[in-house]
């Protein structure tokens, strides 16, 4: 299982609000995924389960960037843009975008996320 994001990020700032170009607390950096976590609820094949992941991200991401986890693989779930998830703070709003034959669950920030905070 691998994870990704992708988005508008910034680190340095003080707060996600809409950034100014004359900041000068402003500094860009590739936004990568510092700690993972994925868990499933039943091991058994064929029986419904609930697949829990967490991640902290290295940068602030703004409302729109995504989380991607890949490697998902053999599921019997089919495609979906618009799985039903639950997300902490409902960080990631309710749905998800899943593709079964890639084993891929890109998730969208509905809000700012901040920087060494775990979201799950």
């Amino acid at each position: 299982v691998d994870f990704r994001s992708e988005g508008r990020h910034v680190c340095g700032w003080s707060s996600l609000s809409s950034p100014s170009s004359s900041s000068s607390s402003k500094s860009d950096c590739s936004p990568s995924i510092t700690a993972k976590d994925i868990a499933q609820s039943n091991p058994l094949a064929s029986a419904s389960n609930t697949i829990t992941a967490t991640v902290t991200i290295s940068c602030d991401l703004f409302t729109g960037s995504t989380v991607t986890i890949s490697g998902l693989d053999a599921t019997q779930t089919s495609d979906s843009a618009t799985i039903p998830i639950v997300s902490s703070s409902n960080i990631f709003g309710s749905t998800a975008d899943w593709k079964q034959g890639t084993g891929t669950l890109t998730v969208t920030a509905a809000s700012p996320m901040s920087a060494s905070t775990p979201y799950t």
